[in-house]
């Protein structure tokens, strides 16, 4: 719901990284040409639905509540409500009759949340829009930005709507997890300007989602892949494979084995940190409302790391927790050793984590080259620090050194697995067996790597269970009281553009899916061969920063949540997809097991 909060909105709004508050606009804020970003992570969920959207952050020129994935609105049933008929597009949105509580955006949670958004980017601070739903409810909507201020009592013409769209369409995350951004752009409320705490250019998106057909376009920016997140960059998520399109072409980018947006330089003018105007080839459409995207990598996220020759990524000689534990690199799998936290230490400097040892990357001994790369407690030691500077010209891809030394990280031009990382003097930098690439595979909360137990909120004591251990193809997935059979121990594997699978520990090959291979409302979950499938793919959120308590939305149909059927308790009940609805049979404590 909106409740209003002395002169500030509070939105308790459906994401994935669900925290006990979101973060607000402070009342000590004030509105400047600089970026003034509250850069808490906290996120809040409403017990309805994940709808994707997240307001960690807000600030009046960053802009950094992200989140606006296309799920639930025009991609996944909301259709935005006939949005660009029911006078939104074209006059002021606080004007009597605009916006009517009978039919449109606000009869809908997803339709309110698009109008808070859509408020907060186009009024100016100290500007609020008041309207009713169809029970009489009453909401009201602050504004922030001012990026189109005509929006609240003139006309929103097509530069208003593109000036809106623009600021819109760069929150877009399909993932719902946090990603923390800085935006730039021509327009008032967002201005140019850097921040050493967002150092790498994502992209630039344009487009109008007021006009018939919604053109949503983006470009990749010089570090297109820098840290590549989830749901950023366009991935898609369940059905939402087309919520962008690329007006310069693809690139593919074997890191994150999709393609991704071409460059803008390609057809957009450089203008300071941004770009003033993007043209769409072949005699197109100019756009002259930009809105370009800096991020910095996400703590709470976790990287694999692998390298531009071969393909093979770092992680620790078997999985390790041992202090000196050598790192190699090999086909990644998400085993355990070989997924990566990457935490800001200053401005351009990083520690790299592993997520199964908890230990840091380093480089013994004082030597520019031929030193092991190991794991090792983190201590700050100018041996474990890792500036990161990407490669210019070639987007996506770093050296990657520690700040004791000029070396950089090598595998000697092998391609095979295990081989160990090594340094290299730095007249090496330039070859492909020196340069690394990053792409984030699962929330930090949890390590691939290693197992773990689901159990329902509204039956703690009980877990899912895979009936008898049976890796039959078809074995019921049921509810049972905890026991430490591997019959409840679950791997939860990166299943790509931001989805998780659920497999079997004694087999995994083996995943949790649909019976049939729908995602439909009531659909009970079996054992079957793992195929990709976006039904055997799961959106895993937190439904409380660091509450272990987590709520599974199926890629096949993001409305749909892993569910015990019926809320039952007792043994044998089965589980389900149903209706997301914030139930304690769909919250699930998620408990490590060897």
């Amino acid at each position: 719901m909106l409740t209003k909060l002395a002169g500030r909105s509070h939105l308790m709004i459906a994401t994935t990284l669900l925290a006990a508050g979101c973060a607000d606009l402070g009342d000590d804020a004030s509105a400047t040409d600089d970026h003034a970003v509250n850069a808490e992570n906290g996120l809040a969920f409403n017990g309805l639905a994940f709808n994707g959207f997240s307001a960690n952050g807000l600030a009046f020129n960053g802009l950094a509540f992200n989140g606006l994935a296309f799920n639930g609105l025009a991609f996944n049933g909301l259709a935005f409500n006939g949005l660009a008929f029911n006078g939104l597009a074209f006059n002021g949105l606080s004007l009597s009759g605009n916006l009517p509580s009978t039919s449109g955006l606000m009869t809908t949670p997803g339709g309110r949340d698009f109008v808070n958004y859509l408020v907060r980017v186009a009024y100016p601070v100290g500007h609020s829009l008041t309207k009713q739903d169809q029970y009489g409810n009453s909401y009201t909507f602050e504004g922030s930005l001012g990026v189109a201020p005509e929006a609240e009592f003139g006309t929103c013409d097509v530069n208003c709507q593109e000036k809106i769209s623009g600021a819109l369409l760069a929150h877009v995350n399909n993932s719902g997890l946090h990603v923390g951004i800085w935006l730039v752009g021509p327009d008032n409320g967002i201005g140019w300007g850097s921040d050493p705490n967002f150092p790498y250019q994502e992209a630039a998106y344009f487009g109008n989602l007021f006009a018939a057909d919604m053109p949503s376009n983006y470009c990749a920016g010089k570090n297109l892949a820098a840290a590549n997140v989830k749901g950023r960059l366009g991935n898609p998520w369940g059905n939402n494979s087309a919520v962008f399109k690329s007006p310069f072409g693809w690139q593919w980018d074997s890191s994150s084995n999709q393609n991704l947006p071409a460059s803008c330089t390609l057809g957009c003018t450089a203008l300071n940190e941004g770009f003033s105007q993007c043209t769409e080839p072949n005699g197109g459409r100019t756009w002259s409302h930009p809105v370009t995207v800096y991020r910095n990598f996400e703590s709470t996220q976790l990287y694999k790391i692998c390298n531009k020759n071969g393909g093979k990524c770092l992680g620790v000689v078997n999985g390790s927790i041992a202090d000196g534990a050598n790192v190699e690199q090999r086909t990644f799998t998400g085993a355990a050793g070989q997924t990566w936290q990457v935490v800001q230490v200053t401005p351009g400097k990083y520690k790299i984590i592993n997520k199964t040892s908890g230990m840091a990357l380093a480089v013994p001994g004082t030597s520019f080259s031929g030193n092991p790369v190991v794991q090792k407690p983190y201590t700050g030691a100018a041996n474990q620090i890792v500036p990161l500077t990407y490669i210019l010209n070639q987007p996506g891809f770093a050296n990657l050194t520690v700040s004791s030394s000029t070396a950089v990280f090598w595998t000697n031009w092998s391609t095979l697995d295990g081989a160990l990382i090594t340094t290299v003097d730095a007249g090496q930098n330039s070859a492909d067996a020196a340069k690394w690439t990053f792409t984030a595979v699962s929330s930090a909360a949890i390590d691939p790597g290693r197992t773990y137990r689901l159990s329902p909120q509204n039956a703690p004591s009980s877990s899912l269970d895979i009936a008898g251990g049976s890796q039959t193809n078809g074995t019921p997935v049921q509810l049972y009281t905890n026991m430490p059979s591997d019959t409840q121990k679950l791997y939860i594997r990166d299943a790509g553009t931001g989805n998780a699978k659920l497999t079997m520990k004694a087999n995994q090959n083996k995943c949790i899916g649909p019976v049939g291979g729908a995602a439909a409302a009531g659909a009970r979950l079996e054992i079957q061969d793992c195929n990709g499938s976006s039904g055997q793919a799961w959106l895993t959120g937190e439904t409380a920063a660091g509450s272990g308590v987590f709520a599974l939305k199926n890629a096949g149909n993001p409305n749909l949540c892993l569910n015990v059927t019926g809320g039952s308790t007792a043994n044998g009940a089965r589980m389900e997809m149903n209706g997301c609805s914030g139930a304690s049979s769909q919250r699930f404590a998620v408990q490590l097991l060897p």
